[in-house]
């Protein structure tokens, strides 16, 4: 697990894992019984980073849980604060234009629909740390539009 992280909620194909078992930086969930070859399993993790003290603009790096093996899809969405923006400096990960459905997580899920996020997703990710850093500027009404209009049309803002 990163440095800092908590599991708030952990799910193993939809079904929610009652109380993940957590030991330092490893996570251990029950998968069940073995797949058929061929056969893969979705694993939805909602994490809990040390908060992070925003101002008008600043930078933030999110770093994913490592897994011991290769990952065959990997999906990876953060929620930003309402009157947030942000924009990807860096990543190892495909930028997604659509955000996937949050229903996994509930509740959640459906509180956050209309947050903006920043949306990844990448095939065949090797085992090892995968960190995203971001640029994020705050949404102040009529002081800074111009800027977050340029930064929209131009592409390199996401969140909406």
């Amino acid at each position: 697990m990163p440095v800092g992280a908590e599991i708030i909620s952990a799910a193993v194909d939809g079904a929610e894992v009652a109380k993940p078992e957590q030991e330092g930086k490893l996570c251990r969930l029950p998968l069940g019984v073995p797949l058929p070859i061929g056969r893969s399993r979705q694993v939805s993790l909602r994490l809990s980073f040390p908060h992070v003290r925003l101002g008008f603009v600043g930078f933030a790096e999110f770093e994913l849980p490592k897994t011991g093996t290769t990952i065959g899809t990997l999906s990876w969405v953060i929620v930003l604060p309402s009157w947030f923006r942000a924009q990807v400096m860096s990543s190892g990960l495909d930028a997604v234009a659509r955000p996937p459905d949050l229903k996994a997580f509930g509740d959640y899920g459906r509180v956050s629909a209309s947050d903006p996020k920043v949306a990844f997703q990448k095939s065949l990710v090797p085992a090892r740390p995968v960190k995203v850093r971001l640029k994020y500027y705050q949404r102040i009404g009529r002081f800074n539009d111009d800027l977050i209009q340029f930064l929209e049309l131009s592409g390199n803002l996401v969140g909406d």
